[in-house]
């Protein structure tokens, strides 16, 4: 039978020992823990596309400077507020995270934000704890302005370029009927010679 080590039979200078060694692993691993959440909040702050994060009453509880750029709404007078009022006053039409938690399942919308009159592609997504509940919902914002404005440049320089196709175009078949009326004109002017050397003959 194997006896189990009791911390009353350890001498208290050894037991002070152990104690200090997990204290100071619980410290690193602590230190650890710190440095990877600063990753993952430099991440989320240098992030090209809106991020926000609500917990699981759709009341804000994180946005980084890319949704504000995007939304034109401010950090601060954000964070807090639950979605259902925002649907209520006007300030968005629909909101994906209010309809995650609504239904439990990730929702992908087109949404337009009033205060900057620009369109974003939203796509919401669950986080579920242990019992199953959702405790947070994560959306991701990305600006469809920009890409709309160059679809928009892309589609004007088509056009322009098939224009200048179209010109071209006519000018060649101009020329190319100057050249047959050039070329009959010839073919009329040598008729009178050929009349003459017939007579003569």
């Amino acid at each position: 039978m194997v006896e189990l080590l009791s911390l009353d039979r350890i001498p208290k200078a050894d037991r002070t020992k152990i104690q200090g060694e997990e204290f100071r692993d619980v410290r690193e691993e602590l230190d650890r823990t710190i440095e990877l959440c600063e990753k993952y909040n430099e991440i989320i702050e240098q992030a090209p596309d809106g991020i926000y994060v609500t917990d699981g009453d759709a009341n804000a509880i994180r946005i980084n400077p890319a949704f504000e750029r995007i939304s034109g709404l401010k950090r601060e007078e954000m964070l807090g507020v639950n979605h259902r009022d925002l649907e209520k006053y006007g300030i968005v039409a629909r909101s994906s995270a209010l309809m995650v938690v609504k239904t439990g399942k990730p929702v992908t919308i087109i949404h337009e934000y009033l205060p900057t009159n620009r369109q974003a592609l939203v796509t919401s997504i669950p986080v579920f704890d242990k019992n199953g509940e959702i405790s947070m919902v994560v959306s991701s914002t990305r600006d469809l302005t920009e890409l709309n404005d160059l679809e928009t440049r892309l589609a004007d320089e088509k056009e322009r370029r098939m224009h200048y196709e179209r010109q071209i175009e006519m000018i060649q078949a101009q020329l190319i009927g100057s050249n047959d009326l050039i070329a009959k004109d010839k073919k009329m002017l040598s008729i009178p010679d050929t009349t003459a050397r017939r007579t003569r003959s």
